[in-house]
């Protein structure tokens, strides 16, 4: 690609660096985020890297093709962004993430406040590279027209791309308002009902590039101070817990965890979640953590709906610029919210059977405990018994009991996460 400064660069370039304990689709979709690629499967079943430049459709579709389409407008020009803004790192910058020029919807913003987004494609090394990626992101993300149309079996033809580039075809249907290029999204068929259903997205090449569209390149190293590429240790580390309503009565949580702001723009925070009280960093015993990004913010992550009673490690890192640190180890709790001790607990000895029987408590309940001694001392019981139940309404049970003295019962209840009441009791019988 020509260059404003003269020379010219390659199209794409990937500068950056994993770990190996990464997923390797992370990993990949880093890779592939510097390029607007996508990996798809080939006509021969072989796998193929997708984009990065435009492709001239070969196939063309048309009213007599089509059996239903439905469509909407591809954005809303009222509450989608209108300034779109990125970054790249180079050895010129210092592996710094450098800004580059911004995108802006100057039309909108004549008559509209800003709305800004900011894309992160970790792994761009130039700024006129940065500044194609924005072009095109900002291109793909303001369709005039997206949708799906059913065709016959004639839309087998537009199963599966060229692989020169995006994966397009022109739609000639005057009487559906459809006359010109679209990017094909997703594709479904089934021989046996003579039909294809096509994802289709309208879009405009926005992959032309000239020296004029290229915006100032920021100032390298040798024009400004080194940065200081040492990251301040991460401070003031928060891990709770979250209460989430899943549906109805059913609650779930998830961890969130913020970090102190250090003072540096460029620092941003990155999170993971694994199952187990487990150190940041291996070697770890079989079988390996299984680590989860956490999506958030600068200095603010969380993570989706966990499972209720399972212990989760979080470990923290500066993005690009630290080892991880452990945040702490959480033994989830979806329903903190403790129940009311059972009522009216009374026991009765009829043979060699004591029968049991108490009143459920009416919220946040799911069993109870049974706890037995032959002492009227609870610090000394064990466990008899758990025994299900319906909140708010009477149950009972019997346990089998043998020998001289007396016996003492305590019964407490628990929720869904296990959270227990208070003790009811004790009741007694006399053998």
């Amino acid at each position: 690609m020509p260059l404003s400064a003269g020379g010219t660069e390659p199209r794409y370039r990937v500068c950056g660096y994993y770990s190996l304990d990464e997923p390797l689709k992370e990993v990949t979709g880093r890779m592939l985020m510097a390029c607007d690629g996508q990996i798809y499967e080939t006509a021969e079943g072989k796998i193929g890297i997708l984009g990065g430049a435009w492709s001239e459709p070969d196939v063309t579709i048309t009213a007599d093709d089509i059996l239903h389409i439905e469509m909407q407008d591809g954005f809303d020009p009222f509450t989608d962004y209108n300034v779109l803004k990125g970054s790249f790192v180079s050895p010129a910058h210092a592996y710094q993430p450098t800004e580059v020029a911004e995108w802006r919807d100057e039309v909108a913003l004549l008559t509209q406040p800003e709305r800004v987004e900011q894309v992160d494609i970790e792994m761009c090394p130039s700024s006129g590279q940065m500044q194609r990626l924005i072009k095109i992101k900002a291109a793909k993300d303001r369709r005039a027209q997206i949708g799906t149309i059913r065709t016959n079996l004639v839309g087998m033809k537009a199963r599966f791309p060229k692989g020169d580039g995006i994966h397009t075809i022109r739609i000639v249907a005057e009487e559906f308002g459809l006359h010109g290029v679209f990017e094909v999204t997703s594709h479904v068929f089934s021989v046996p009902d003579g039909f294809c259903e096509i994802g289709i997205a309208s879009i405009a090449n926005p992959y032309g590039w000239t020296v004029a569209e290229e915006k100032p390149l920021p100032p390298g190293i040798d024009e400004i101070l080194l940065p200081d590429r040492d990251a301040p240790p991460i401070t003031g580390i928060s891990l709770t817990q979250e209460a989430v309503m899943v549906s109805g009565d059913v609650k779930g949580a998830k961890l969130v965890v913020t970090v102190a702001n250090p003072g540096r723009e460029d620092l941003h925070l990155r999170a993971q979640v694994a199952r187990g009280g487990i150190s940041a960093t291996g070697p770890w015993p079989d079988p390996q953590p299984a680590w989860v990004e956490m999506p958030g913010g600068r200095l603010r992550a969380e993570t989706g709906i966990l499972d209720d009673g399972v212990t989760y490690t979080v470990r923290l890192q500066w993005r690009r610029y630290t080892t991880w640190v452990k945040a702490g180890s959480v033994a989830v709790v979806a329903n903190p919210s403790a129940p009311a001790a059972p009522t009216n607990f009374s026991a009765m000895l009829t043979g060699s059977t004591v029968y049991l029987d108490w009143v459920n408590p009416i919220m946040n309940f799911a069993r109870v405990q049974i706890w037995h001694n032959t002492a009227n001392n609870l610090a000394g019981a064990t466990l008899l018994k758990e025994v299900n139940g319906v909140a708010g309404q009477p149950s009972n049970t019997t346990t089998p009991v043998s020998g001289t003295g007396s016996r003492y019962y305590w019964v407490r209840a628990l929720n869904e996460s296990r959270v227990p009441s208070g003790y009811a009791g004790p009741v007694s019988v006399a053998l």
